[in-house]
């Protein structure tokens, strides 16, 4: 997994830019880290869906898939709620927010996806 800790490092190393670049006026540094933070986003969305054919039986591949995607867009609209009615919209707090989130999701992710399914070949 060495591709999900890049990606968290990455994501990680981005929003911290992002945050206290955030302050500044100049949006070229804001830029950088966003670069940053997009691909260790990528990175780790990939690995999410490179996880599933590795892990799940192909049988359930389907519903794995269809959870995963369910699980994306309630985080996100879990994000923008958080943003709008809790935060008042303060960009800030999201930041901090957000990378407490992933900082305590990846160690998760990394003991979880040490497991491997049985699968039986039934023929």
């Amino acid at each position: 997994m060495p591709y999900l800790s890049l990606g968290a490092l990455l994501s990680v190393f981005g929003l911290l830019g992002e945050y206290i670049e955030s302050y500044h006026k100049f949006w070229i540094p804001y830029a950088f880290f966003f670069f940053f933070h997009m691909i260790g986003l990528n990175i780790t969305y990939a690995m999410m869906i490179a996880l599933i054919p590795d892990q799940v039986p192909h049988s359930q591949t389907g519903i794995a898939n269809g959870i995963l995607a369910l699980l994306l867009v309630t985080g996100s609209l879990t994000g923008f709620g958080f943003f709008h009615f809790y935060f008042n919209g303060i960009i800030q707090d999201m930041y901090g927010l957000y990378i407490c989130i992933v900082v305590r999701t990846v160690p998760c992710q990394r003991r979880t996806s040490g497991f491997t399914f049985i699968r039986n070949n039934v023929d």
